[in-house]
């Protein structure tokens, strides 16, 4: 197998990730209690995947906003350069229109990051939730 076609093979493994419902493979993680139960905090929180240090600190790949149980989140990463080949921008809005779409926003989110990280596809991710405040 040639270069071209790993990095293809990659691409493919990715694609069929992102078209496929996230809420199926929950990762174990310090974000999470048991599996499939994702375990919410009550005030605003923010989790990470990879290392946000490493190379392009601002620069990121995705960006996606959505609400769960009471949150407005904002989902944003950057994806391993060496880890996917060459994925299009029409492929990653598809991607973030897929996650925006999911009713349990904060499940989908943390578990394609899990899963994309634990195929070394994921330099980088931020989930950052605020509760807003009542009014009183």
């Amino acid at each position: 197998m040639g270069t071209h076609d790993t990095a293809a093979s990659r691409k493919l493994l990715w694609l069929m990730a992102a078209s496929a419902t996230a809420l199926h493979l929950p990762l174990a993680s310090a974000q999470f209690g048991y599996p499939s139960q994702l375990s919410l905090p009550e005030s605003d929180f923010v989790w990470t995947w990879g290392n946000r240090r490493s190379g392009s600190r601002n620069m990121e790949d995705f960006s996606v906003f959505g609400s769960d149980s009471g949150f407005r989140c904002d989902l944003r990463g950057k994806l391993s350069a060496g880890g996917m080949g060459s994925v299009s921008k029409l492929e990653i809005r598809d991607f973030e229109s897929e996650l925006r779409g999911q009713m349990r926003f904060i499940s989908a989110a943390s578990n394609k990051m899990n899963e994309l990280e634990a195929q070394g596809a994921l330099e980088w991710a931020t989930l950052q939730c605020e509760k807003p405040k009542r009014e009183e």
